[in-house]
């Protein structure tokens, strides 16, 4: 299959993601959605974003640790600030894997490009709940624009000696504030806490499943 289509196709699914949130008006069916993101985002940057950054890079772990540094101290000075720049991670991620693409080519096989197409639908989600202080019609707006980075990175490919660092700090952004996201769901409903910690697993799960094949 062209890897220009294989793109298109994960942006499209990115943005469905995307849609699905901006559609779901039950509070309570939102925040589960949240919880299904926020877990399957720990498990795309602990099992995909991480391991790509680390590969032959040995201060990937170091770059990760001032990453998540940097945007806790951004953070103090902007309320939404660290959503945002968690959400800038994940587009750079979005621009990486078009460039994997252009290296994998057409050896891919037909249930690696399906679980590359996979992975991207609840990504939508993620940046849909990390964007935080405005109307979601306006996330969406912005939201639109961020899977297009998927076949922009297929057309122009990135060198590694820049991708590596940038996924390695992106991680330590994207890792602590969904963490704090998580934690501001589970202090604000706590009689829900069972609900919570089950879609966040049942993400998670999601999420390791295609990364790992």
């Amino acid at each position: 299959m062209h890897t220009m289509i294989i793109a298109v196709t994960m942006a499209i699914a990115e943005l469905f993601g995307a849609l699905i949130c901006l559609k779901t008006k039950d509070n309570l069916k939102k925040m589960f959605l949240t919880c299904l993101g926020l877990g399957f985002g720990y498990a795309v940057v602990l099992t995909d974003i991480l391991p790509d950054a680390a590969e032959h890079y040995r201060y990937a772990a170091l770059i990760c640790i001032i990453g998540a540094l940097f945007v806790y101290g951004v953070d103090k000075y902007g309320k939404h600030i660290g959503g945002y720049a968690a959400v800038s991670g994940l587009a750079f991620h979005d621009f990486c894997e078009g460039a994997i693409l252009t290296v994998l080519g057409s050896t891919a096989s037909p249930f690696v490009i399906l679980a590359f197409v996979l992975h991207k639908l609840p990504e939508g989600i993620i940046s849909f709940s990390l964007l935080k202080g405005i109307k979601d019609r306006t996330k969406f707006c912005i939201l639109v624009t961020i899977p297009l980075l998927i076949p922009l990175g297929t057309f122009i490919g990135a060198p590694e000696y820049i991708e590596q660092p940038v996924l390695a700090f992106s991680s330590g952004v994207i890792l602590f504030i969904i963490s704090k996201s998580l934690v501001t769901i589970i202090s604000d409903n706590k009689h829900l806490m069972p609900k919570v910690a089950g879609a966040t697993a049942v993400g998670a799960i999601l999420g390791a499943a295609p990364c790992l094949m």
